[in-house]
C-alpha cells in the first residue's frame, strides 16, 4: 500500500467501526506494526473530537426559531460566485469542502469511538480510586448503593485477578463502573460498565471487538442491559487471556 493510499484511510478510518470493513484490511495490519503509523490516527482521532465537542459547544440563539419564522422575505444573496476570479471560486470551493467534511464528522454516529477514546486517554494517566477494596461483591454493592451499573457480569478469567476497586465515573452525564485490577507481572486490567443505551454505536453482540487506542489495547462488547470496555497496558499479553 502506497503512502497516499494510507493517508486517505487513516483519514476516514473509524476504530472499532470499520475493522471488519475490507477496504481497511491493510491499513489495520501496518497499525499493528508501526507505532509512527498509530500515532497519525491517533491525533486524528483526537483532532476529530476536539472538532465536534466544540460544534457540540455551539447554541444558536434563543429567539432563533421566532425570528427565521418572523422573516417575510429573503433577500438575494448579492454575492455570484460564477462572476468571481478563479482563484477565488478555487479558495471558495476548499472552504466549503472542509466545512462539509468538518460537519459530516461531527454528525457521524460515533459516540462508542469518543467514549473508548476517551476511557483508554483515562487509564493511560495516573487517577485516584473513588473506593479501595479487594472484594469484588463489596465493589458491587457500593455502585449498587449509589446508583451506578451494578448488574454487570464479569468475565470467569478476569474474576481471578486482585481487584484493587473501583470509580463512579460520568460521561457526558451517564454513569459508568470502573473497575481497577492488577496483575503480578503484566501491569494493570480496567473493566468500564455503561448502560448500553449510553452510545447508540456500541457494539450489539457479545463477540468482543479488540482495538488498540494508543498504547492501551480495548476490547469491547454488549451482554444484557450493559456495554462492556476492557482495557490492558501490556500489549504483549493478548487481551482474549481476561475472558
Amino acid at each position: 500500500m502506497d503512502n497516499q493510499k494510507i493517508r486517505e484511510l487513516i483519514e476516514v478510518y473509524r476504530p472499532g467501526l470499520d475493522d471488519q470493513d475490507e477496504q481497511f484490511a491493510e491499513l489495520i495490519a501496518a497499525l499493528r506494526n508501526d507505532p509512527t503509523l498509530q500515532r497519525q490516527l491517533d491525533e486524528r482521532v483526537a483532532r476529530d473530537l476536539a472538532v465536534r465537542n466544540k460544534l457540540r459547544a455551539v447554541a444558536p440563539p434563543a429567539d432563533l426559531k421566532a425570528r427565521l419564522l418572523s422573516e417575510q422575505k429573503v433577500s438575494a444573496f448579492p454575492f455570484n460566485l460564477t462572476r468571481q476570479p478563479r482563484w477565488l471560486q478555487a479558495v471558495a470551493a476548499v472552504i466549503l469542502l472542509g466545512l462539509a467534511i468538518l460537519w459530516l464528522r461531527a454528525t457521524r454516529q460515533d459516540a462508542f469511538l469518543e467514549f473508548r477514546t476517551e476511557m483508554a486517554q483515562l487509564v493511560a494517566t495516573e487517577f485516584p480510586l473513588d473506593t479501595h477494596t479487594n472484594n469484588l461483591a463489596a465493589l458491587q454493592q457500593i455502585f449498587s448503593a449509589k446508583g451506578w451499573p451494578a448488574s454487570y457480569v464479569v468475565p470467569p478469567a478476569l474474576r481471578k485477578l486482585h481487584i484493587e476497586g473501583g470509580c463512579l465515573r460520568e460521561w457526558r452525564g451517564k454513569k459508568v463502573a470502573l473497575l481497577c485490577f492488577e496483575t503480578k507481572t503484566n501491569g494493570d486490567v480496567w473493566l468500564f460498565v455503561v448502560d448500553r443505551q449510553v452510545t447508540p454505536d456500541a457494539p450489539t453482540t457479545a463477540d468482543p471487538q479488540v482495538t488498540q487506542t494508543g498504547n492501551i489495547t480495548t476490547a469491547s462488547w454488549t451482554s444484557g442491559a450493559y456495554t462492556y470496555l476492557l482495557a490492558t497496558e501490556n500489549p504483549t499479553v493478548p487481551i482474549h487471556s481476561y475472558f
